[in-house]
């Protein structure tokens, strides 16, 4: 017995709503939240120099999931606090 496509594209789930939903909720509003503020706090970190600064916004705007964990992971810097 073969499946035709169309069987093939019946049988497979879709997510609905919900699903949707909850994995926006869970997976990506967390990242977009820390790329946000990797971006901002390289932005306004007083002690990275002008070159230093460059090249973290650099690394954050064009790698986004790479460069905001990169950002946070490094040591060595002191990061702002959330609260200003």
């Amino acid at each position: 017995m073969t499946i035709g496509r169309s069987s093939l594209i019946q049988a497979l789930p879709l997510a609905s709503g919900i699903d949707v939903a909850i994995a926006l909720l869970v997976f990506v509003l967390p990242a977009l939240l820390v790329w946000v503020w990797a971006f901002v706090d390289a932005a306004r970190n007083p002690e990275l120099s002008a070159g230093q600064r460059v090249a973290w916004l650099a690394a954050v705007a064009l790698l986004p999931g790479v460069g905001a964990l990169l950002y946070v992971a490094v040591p060595g810097r002191r990061r702002l606090r959330l609260g200003g």
